[in-house]
């Protein structure tokens, strides 16, 4: 009996510490999403743009970052930053089909979550050889969609980073800080 009230304790403190460790983490994170926001403030709107897909990757410890203009009437998205993605120029075009906007449900802009497509399958962002994305549309004053932040894995990358889903909704609180900065 006393063995197993031992035990017991045991797998409670690994709990704790496990809850603890998790913890740790996640206001980690938010401290620096926290200092990277308020590191943006001076800066202009060219100089923040070139920054936001440094931010997905040193935040997130995600392997690549980009951020992405959205054309509605063109139906692509034009790389205006990015980090660790090798898609030749920037400006580069990719094209997005109307059924990848409509089973994100990309134009709801009361729609705040971060959409994780794991494996990344017939998505714009397949073209950029990633294996694994994170990413949310960003929206204007006018509620229409200006962009999207991407942050990702490429397949290439996979064995030396984890894709960790749990962090999508600090994802959501990074995009949304950087929507609301003053232009």
């Amino acid at each position: 009996e006393i063995d197993t009230l031992t035990a017991r304790i045991e797998l409670e403190k690994q709990s704790v510490r496990y809850m603890r460790d998790r913890f740790d983490t996640q206001l980690e994170i938010v401290t620096m999403i926290h200092r990277f926001i308020q590191a943006l403030f001076p800066l202009s709107v060219s100089e923040i743009i070139e920054l936001i897909p440094e931010g997905v990757v040193d935040i997130f410890q995600l392997e690549a970052g980009a951020y992405f203009s959205f054309d509605i009437a063109g139906e692509y998205l034009t790389l205006e930053s990015a980090l660790n993605i090798d898609v030749g120029a920037l400006h580069s075009r990719l094209p997005v089909t109307r059924e990848w906007l409509k089973r994100h449900n990309i134009f709801d802009a009361k729609r705040r979550k971060a959409i994780i497509e794991s494996p990344v399958g017939d998505s714009p962002f397949a073209k950029l050889g990633l294996k694994h994305a994170l990413f949310m549309p960003i929206f204007d004053s006018a509620a229409n969609v200006a962009g999207f932040i991407l942050g990702g894995i490429p397949i290439e990358g996979e064995r030396y980073y984890t894709f960790d889903k749990e962090l999508a909704s600090f994802f959501v609180m990074y995009c949304q800080l950087i929507a609301g900065i003053p232009v």
